[in-house]
């Protein structure tokens, strides 16, 4: 009988020009600044001792030191059900984090988008009833590129003004190959209103976050993805472009 590769070794762990994956997720986070990461699995801590050991070593004699700790999931089947599992352990997270997979590879600054979440927060605050818990970053790719995954095309609905996410949909696959906007997370708040229709960007999977969202997660247990589940009810993610 056949075994699925990723039994024994995350996806994460595989190589690509013969470096594990996630030391290049773990690099960008390094270069963004970042110097605490929780390493969220179901797999136990020693599956990742070798990659942990290399990045810390390259990164002992830098003034920022990136320190990181290994997190064994229990029970979670799902992104918002880690976190969670995560919010009910001890470990403790900054007011601002981080969201990402372990196999993403790229070289792209968060500096922009990080300040456009920590700007927003500030104009929350003077608005009642406003928040700002997810700012989700995209990538704007041509249609003919190879990255691009046809069977998972995204549509998304903004609103012009302030970038805010009022609806996402994905499309393409056997069973969907259309998306339509649902009507119901579309309020007109104001008069002179514009919505923008974007299907030309692609979900990084990176998101940055305020501790907030624990605070929704745990209303809601219905939320599984935060994606469609999340961004749909609560409609308070922004987008930034490069």
């Amino acid at each position: 009988m056949f075994k699925p590769m990723t039994v024994e070794r995350p996806k994460c762990l595989f190589p690509l020009a013969n470096i594990p994956v996630l030391l290049y997720s773990l690099e960008f986070l390094a270069v963004n600044n970042v110097t605490d990461v929780i390493l969220v699995s179901s797999k136990e801590g020693r599956v990742f001792k070798q990659v942990l050991e290399t990045i810390r070593a390259a990164h002992s004699n830098k003034k920022n030191r990136i320190a990181i700790k290994t997190f064994k999931l229990d029970k979670a089947n799902s992104l918002a059900a880690a976190l969670r599992e995560i919010n009910d352990s001890q470990e403790k997270l900054s007011e601002n984090f981080i969201i990402m997979q372990g196999d993403v590879v790229t070289n792209a600054s968060l500096k922009d988008a990080i300040q456009m979440h920590l700007d927003g927060k500030k104009t929350a605050k003077n608005e009642e009833g406003a928040s700002v818990v997810m700012t989700k970053i995209f990538v704007q790719m041509p249609f003919a590129d190879p990255v691009r995954n046809t069977q998972q095309e995204l549509a998304l609905l903004l609103d012009a003004e302030t970038r805010q996410i009022l609806d996402y949909g994905q499309y393409g696959s056997r069973q969907t190959t259309s998306y339509q906007l649902n009507k119901k997370h579309i309020s007109l708040k104001k008069q002179a209103r514009q919505y923008e229709l974007r299907s030309d960007l692609v979900d990084t999977e990176i998101a940055i976050c305020s501790k907030q969202i624990f605070t929704h997660l745990q209303e809601d247990y219905t939320m599984r993805s935060l994606k469609e589940d999340f961004i749909m009810q609560l409609n308070t993610s922004e987008i930034t472009e490069d």
